[in-house]
């Protein structure tokens, strides 16, 4: 390629990305060219991320097997080779029907945690995990606003929220409180045993939810940089009466099929688009 042809090409670009910035623009005023209020659309933040975790995949070891529990009525353990795997498979969604599953150990699991970091702060909407094997005993969100440096809690899940986190799960939240997490226990149940979902909106309970721009405490509280999820516990085979499926070599893992952020930018109804740094994927919608 000439150098003329390359400025030509450069020149192009340039200027189909001013006219789309340009029409984007637009979108933010009415025919009297008055600024008027504009947000861009949630999207799944994840899609775009390649996540964290603390816990290493299975199938590192060649010989490794994952016993997954199935049944109904009658449970049982099916071990199989783990094949290939890899934590990206969790933000594949739509995709691929794909799910990663983690070391398996002797023991129940503590601790896992799993991170998404997205260079830039996003108001995140929801978070939603689907899981393909039993759904933990407790799970913590946890939300950053200085990539990385300090979390805060943004949700709990468990399956009793007092004993674990000493947290009612009918606690108040009004105006002035509408940064407090809140603790659920319709997600934290053993079965089913894949499938399973865990899911939440950050604007859930939260009085304003409709007028979100003129509550600071609210879109403070939905602002993040990074998202880590903590996978707390896990139920053990003999409290639901299985304890003789423990007897398999490895027999506690976790596997999850797909997880969602949903994220805008903070743009304060000054934007219609969210465009992401291109060292992360040059995605714009």
């Amino acid at each position: 390629m000439t150098m003329s042809s390359f400025l030509f090409i450069l020149c192009f670009l340039i200027k189909c990305i001013h006219v789309s910035h340009a029409e984007d623009a637009s979108k933010c005023y009415n025919r009297e060219n008055t600024p008027i209020n504009c947000q861009p659309k949630f999207i799944n933040a994840a899609e775009y991320i390649t996540p964290w975790s603390s816990h290493p995949s299975c199938g590192i070891n060649p010989t490794e097997k994952a016993c997954i529990l199935e049944g109904d009525d009658e449970v049982t353990m099916n071990c199989r080779k783990c094949k290939r795997n890899n934590i990206t498979f969790i933000t594949d969604t739509g995709r691929n029907n794909t799910c990663w599953l983690s070391k398996p150990s002797k023991t129940p699991i503590k601790n896992l945690e799993i991170v998404f970091s997205f260079a830039k702060s996003l108001q995140i909407n929801y978070v939603t995990i689907q899981f393909c094997t039993p759904r933990p005993k407790s799970i913590r969100i946890l939300k950053s606003m200085n990539h990385g440096k300090s979390w805060s809690e943004l949700q709990f899940f468990a399956d009793d929220c007092n004993g674990v986190y000493n947290l009612s799960e009918d606690i108040n939240i009004t105006k002035q409180n509408e940064h407090l997490p809140i603790c659920l226990e319709n997600y934290s149940q053993f079965r089913p045993l894949s499938d399973g979902q865990v899911a939440f909106s950050t604007l859930q309970s939260r009085p304003s939810a409709r007028n979100i721009n003129n509550s600071p405490v609210l879109i403070e509280f939905m602002s993040a940089t990074d998202i880590k999820i903590v996978l707390d516990s896990m139920f053990s085979l003999s409290s639901q009466g299985l304890g003789h499926l423990g007897k398999a070599g490895f027999p506690y893992i976790y596997g999850i099929s797909d997880v969602l952020i949903g994220g805008r930018c903070i743009c304060y109804g000054h934007a219609v688009k969210l465009v992401f740094p291109i060292f992360m994927a040059s995605v714009t919608y």
